[in-house]
């Protein structure tokens, strides 16, 4: 994505991390400052904020990359939750998306194509990537598991009296005392 961007001629290109324990965090920051390295284009300090994969976080983050008298031609997001945020924001300021500021994202999430300008986004094949999970690592192909919480619990034993009685002579079996009510 960060070529993507660079090869349309952004230089001043902001970035928002996600979670900072969240694996993929770390990967698509590498992935993003190792592209503006390799073509030479510095990485601004001030313009790399850190969300936490939610739209709310994204749109702190644009703010404060946003405020300055300089600010990037472009976002790189990375989800397309904080992406949605940096063009709310943007168009908060009154700027022409995308004439004066790209955004890109990262997941393709259904939010991607409920703003607009829709998101240029990376697809992850994510029903493929599930597959193959499944494929070399059995646990991942095992029957669902119950996961109860307290929405659920025991039934109430509300049985009918008629029913009991039957029940009863049934399981004890007949005897002259016994009546079908």
């Amino acid at each position: 994505m960060t070529a993507h961007l660079l090869d349309l001629g952004h230089r001043a290109i902001g970035f928002i991390r996600g979670r900072p324990e969240h694996g993929a965090t770390e990967q698509r920051y590498l992935g993003f400052t190792d592209e503006m390295r390799a073509r030479g284009v510095p990485v601004k300090s001030q313009w790399v904020q850190t969300g936490n994969f939610i739209f709310a976080d994204g749109l702190a983050c644009a703010e404060r990359m946003l405020r300055g008298t300089v600010r990037p031609s472009a976002v790189f997001a990375s989800n397309d939750d904080m992406a949605a945020a940096v063009i709310c924001a943007a168009r908060q300021r009154g700027l022409e998306l995308p004439k004066q500021l790209s955004v890109v994202g990262f997941d393709d999430a259904p939010v991607a194509t409920m703003v607009w300008p829709q998101l240029t986004t990376i697809r992850q094949p994510v029903r493929q990537m599930a597959r193959v999970a499944a494929e070399h690592h059995p646990a991942f192909a095992a029957s669902p598991r119950l996961a109860a919480a307290d929405s659920t619990s025991a039934a109430e034993l509300r049985a009918d009296p008629a029913q009991l009685h039957r029940a009863c002579a049934v399981l004890t079996g007949p005897r002259s005392s016994v009546r079908e009510p």
